[in-house]
Parts: structure tokens; C-alpha cells; sequence
């Protein structure tokens, strides 16, 4: 998709340039209109359940083929910080260890982690240097004790593999 086709579904971009916003990011046309479309069937005829189970379904799906992993792996969940709890769940539940994360996060990323630490967990910060957190900060901070690390999506492909085959090692 072109960007000028890509900006024209989002009407705010006819007047603002839109920076990434972790919260609430611009709405597209197609996500208003699959919005106006469930709020007046709920309203009018209440909820077809397995109709929108079916949109959800079909999302997954689709993601799950972008990311190329099974749709079973795919959890969907109402928002990041709901995401990032279920995951400092998961990860850390009856282990004891470690996680990494960097000095750079949204604080929504960091609370589901600096819980655990009541649970025994340490929670290790990378420092940025002039607002970047390289790949060998973030390697210095993984030990054999580590469960996992908060990497930033800014981070490339190549960044993102050295980091995973240092936690192999472990």
C-alpha cells in the first residue's frame, strides 16, 4: 500500500502529522465503520456472539499468518498493558530469576514486572545512551538466571535475533 492510499484511510493525518502514540493511535476508516457497524446491531438486535466470534477468529488468522506462527498462539487481549500483565504472569509464574527491560519503557510496560518482585524476581534496567539501548547493553544484563527481557520494537530483526541467541545459550 502506497502512503498517500495508506494516509487517506486515516482522516486525521488530513490535518496533523501523527507520531507514535502507545495509547490510542488514529482510527482508520474501516475500523470506524466495523465500529458503527457493531454498535448499531448491538443496539438494534443485540449481539450475534458467534458472528463476532467469527471476526476474531478471522483476525487471528490473519495475524498469525503475518507473524508466521499458529493462530492457537495468538492471544487477543483489549490493550498493551493487559498483554504485558498476562505476560509477567506467564513468564514468571513459580520461577525465580530475572527480568531485563530498559530505562526507556512506557511505564504500563514496567508495573506487570516491578510487581514480581515481590515474588523474588529482579527487575534489571539497561541505560539508554542518548535515547538508544544497544544490543550489547542489553546482552551484558542476561545471565543463566534470566526469563525474559523487554526489548523495544525499534529494535531491528538483527538486534532482536542476537538478543534471543544469547538467552539460547543460557
Amino acid at each position: 500500500m502506497d502512503l498517500k492510499r495508506f494516509r487517506r484511510i486515516f482522516p486525521v493525518t488530513k490535518k496533523t502529522v501523527y507520531l507514535d502514540h502507545a495509547a490510542n493511535g488514529p482510527c482508520s476508516t474501516p475500523v470506524l465503520k466495523a465500529i458503527e457497524r457493531f454498535l448499531s446491531e448491538w443496539s438494534n438486535q443485540g449481539i450475534d456472539w458467534m458472528k463476532w466470534y467469527n471476526y476474531v477468529s478471522r483476525a487471528k488468522n490473519l495475524f498469525s499468518k503475518l507473524i508466521h506462527a499458529d493462530p492457537d498462539e495468538i492471544a487477543m487481549v483489549p490493550n498493551t498493558s493487559t498483554g504485558v500483565s498476562l505476560a509477567a504472569e506467564i513468564a514468571v509464574a513459580g520461577r525465580k530469576g530475572n527480568i531485563v527491560l530498559n530505562d526507556l519503557e512506557f511505564p504500563a510496560n514496567v508495573y506487570p514486572w516491578l510487581a514480581k518482585e515481590k515474588q523474588g524476581i529482579a527487575v534489571r534496567y539497561v541505560k539508554s545512551k542518548k535515547g538508544v539501548v544497544s544490543t550489547k547493553d542489553f546482552e551484558r544484563y542476561i545471565d543463566d538466571d534470566t526469563i525474559g527481557m523487554r526489548v523495544s520494537p525499534h529494535n531491528t530483526i538483527e538486534e532482536l535475533d542476537s538478543l534471543l541467541s544469547v538467552l539460547r545459550t543460557m
